[in-house]
């Protein structure tokens, strides 16, 4: 059993190799896919979803038609028509559902599975999440604004169609601020930024690498919370998903393949989410005045977490999240 410390996070995770070879530690989940009959997200369905907000269209059998659609999503958890302003009750603050929270239909094909998307797919998915923030932060009251996927349902997801999120909220999620924090303490003291550091060692050592290219590194991170998580970075320092360039674009979506083929393989089509970890917006307080050297600290970066580990109560009472392999050697059988 070994401790590691997370720089980015600040926060310590056990490794217990021991309960990995146990063969009850992992949970295996099969899910069952619905009925497109009943599907709102299919073609020939737009009538329950309602207009779309961004569409990507090409000549389907003859006829114009959509290959990717993203619509408000139908119960969302932030409304960006509501009213800003946060107040007190008593010892507690309390706010209206200022955001936003939008859905990408990936594909109109229902049983595709994130193991399969094509280079295509995942390029049609880049383009309409990087329209989407570009859109949602002229909105100046929104802070950051993200994509999260969730593969199959014990993984959150609630519909088998293949679909993606947007999410925006009118502040820095904690996570996302104790990173931002940390990345720009690390910067001031060093004069660098914390991720090219971490990649340079990472690409130097290279046992926990899984795979890379000219312009993206994926590796295990040293001390990831989650068996088999692995990051997707850029190797040349960006600090904002929105700045992709195009053949940037075709290399992530090649190396985020390479990883997706390698978790069908090693792990039987996991469940799993897929979150972009990227830069803020439209800060303007006190607090958060350092934000303007953004450019310098932060590096952005996709997060890949297959939901495959027990959480039990030493996870839920404490914090301190047990990981049953390390990461080598999740890198290991991912590389194959």
């Amino acid at each position: 059993m070994s401790l590691r410390f997370d720089p980015i996070r600040k926060r310590w995770i056990v490794f217990a190799p021991e309960r990995g070879e146990r063969g009850d530690y992992l949970i295996v989940h099969k899910d069952i896919d619905d009925d497109p009959e009943y599907c709102p997200f299919c073609p020939g369905h737009e009538s329950f979803t309602g207009k779309s907000l961004y569409e990507d269209v090409a000549i389907i059998e003859g006829k114009k038609g959509w290959l990717l659609r993203v619509i408000p999503n139908k119960f969302p958890v932030l409304r960006v028509e509501e009213a800003d302003g946060v107040k007190q009750y008593g010892p507690y603050a309390y706010s209206s559902k200022l955001g936003a929270h939008e859905v990408i239909i990936d594909s109109r094909d229902h049983y595709l599975k994130i193991f399969d998307y094509t280079k295509e797919d995942f390029l049609r998915i880049f383009d309409a999440v990087i329209s989407r923030i570009v859109d949602l932060r002229r909105d100046i009251r929104l802070k950051y604004i993200t994509m999260i996927k969730n593969c199959g349902k014990a993984a959150g997801g609630t519909m088998s169609h293949p679909h993606s999120q947007i999410i925006a909220f009118p502040f820095i999620p904690n996570d996302i601020k104790n990173i931002w924090n940390n990345l720009y303490e690390y910067y001031y003291r060093n004069h660098r930024c914390l991720m090219c550091d971490i990649l340079a060692f990472e690409m130097e050592v290279g046992e926990r690498i899984i795979a890379k290219n000219d312009f993206f590194v994926a590796y295990s991170p040293y001390a990831s919370k989650h068996s088999f998580e692995v990051h997707i970075a850029p190797l040349v320092h960006n600090y904002d998903f929105i700045m992709l360039k195009d053949i940037e674009k075709v290399k992530l979506s090649e190396i985020l393949s390479q990883i997706l083929k390698r978790y069908q393989v090693a792990l039987a089509n996991p469940p799993l989410n897929i979150n972009l970890i990227n830069s803020a917006s439209n800060l303007n307080t006190p607090d958060l005045e350092f934000s303007k050297y953004s450019d310098r600290f932060f590096h952005w970066y996709l997060e890949i977490i297959p939901r495959i580990n027990r959480i039990g109560g030493i996870e839920k009472g404490t914090g301190v999240y047990i990981n049953p392999f390390l990461p080598e050697r999740s890198a290991e059988i991912l590389k194959g």
